[in-house]
């Protein structure tokens, strides 16, 4: 039996290394993608309006929107930089993921581990759910 297991998995793998370049040789090449721009009246006249509203402002009021746009996108990243590794704890651990999202050991933790303890996927699921707004 241990022979047969042997030689199966030899087989398999072989076949896998000699059919993986026969595969690769038939993929088709993906279409080169073609840009089109079409604007219409009503886009240019919306761009027209922004430019008009922009350097219509003082040069300080400018500096701190653009100071303003900075520090959302700043924030934006690190919040869903966070999300990722939340969302990578909640699998591991889902009940630390959910307190470290908490900041404290609330109800939600609580019921984050009692799930882990008894079915860990339905862990994982709380947990997510909890991370990304669900709950």
């Amino acid at each position: 039996m241990k022979k047969n297991a042997t030689r199966l998995t030899i087989a398999a793998l072989s076949l896998s290394l000699f059919a993986a370049p026969a595969q690769a040789a038939f993929v088709p090449k993906p279409a080169p993608a073609v840009e089109t721009t079409t604007t219409t009246n009503a886009d240019m006249t919306l761009k027209n309006a922004v430019k008009d509203s922009w350097t219509s402002l003082s040069r300080a009021e400018r500096k701190s929107r653009i100071n303003a746009a900075k520090d959302a996108v700043k924030n934006l990243k690190d919040a869903s930089a966070n999300k990722v590794l939340l969302a990578i704890l909640a699998i591991l651990l889902p009940f630390a993921a959910v307190w470290i999202y908490e900041g404290t050991f609330n109800t939600k933790v609580l019921i984050a581990l009692i799930l882990n303890l008894l079915f860990w996927i339905p862990g994982i699921i709380y947990a997510l759910l909890v991370i990304f707004g669900g709950l």
